[in-house]
């Protein structure tokens, strides 16, 4: 990209219940396609199943995050419950308060998977969010069903969104915040059995 950046979306999502796979067999694929009919590039998207083998996550994650331009968040119960997920979220909101932009071009754009009644207030507040709990499908037989097609246009429609919203980015900069989940004091390990 040549401008700092190296990815046009960080994909956020918590790794529980249905949503990896919806987001491999359907979300990710039909997005980044989508992308390309309306972008002048191919779109990057960072994924986090296509780290490389042997990188070190947590900074990977955090340098991906920093050099990404929007995050598309995928949102479902147990989001906001990852630390990892709301670091990734706060880090974009940061972003969007360094820079006094409001939320109507905010970088984070929040997908509905499942639930939103049960979203913490902050999330629940977010008007500009796009709900796909309707077609929170993982099996890749989804895809032969006539549901298949609103999906696919839904979708389209997420696309367009966040073109307009790439194309709007601000200029990257070097220390845009990120932030990291606090690490987990190691509990009390159990005492042998004697």
């Amino acid at each position: 990209m040549g401008d700092g950046y190296e990815y046009d979306l960080f994909l956020s999502y918590k790794r529980a219940g249905d949503v990896p796979e919806w987001v491999k067999n359907h979300f990710h694929p039909l997005l980044r396609n989508a992308l390309v009919n309306l972008r002048p590039s191919t779109p990057r998207i960072f994924l986090d199943t296509e780290q490389e083998i042997g990188v070190r996550w947590p900074d990977n994650l955090a340098y991906s995050l920093r050099r990404s331009r929007c995050l598309v968040a995928v949102w479902s119960v147990p989001y906001f419950h990852s630390a990892w997920c709301m670091a990734e979220w706060r880090s974009m909101l940061k972003r969007q308060q360094l820079l006094g932009m409001g939320t109507k071009d905010s970088l984070v754009y929040p997908i509905v998977f499942a639930d939103g009644d049960n979203f913490p207030t902050a999330a629940r507040a977010v008007q500009a969010r796009f709900d796909l709990s309707r077609w929170a499908i993982p099996f890749p037989e989804f895809r032969e069903t006539r549901e298949y097609i609103p999906f696919f246009q839904a979708v389209g429609e997420v696309a367009k969104t966040l073109a307009a919203r790439l194309d709007k980015a601000p200029a990257w900069q070097s220390d845009w915040p990120v932030v990291r989940p606090k690490p987990k004091p190691f509990g009390r390990l159990p005492q042998p059995r004697l």
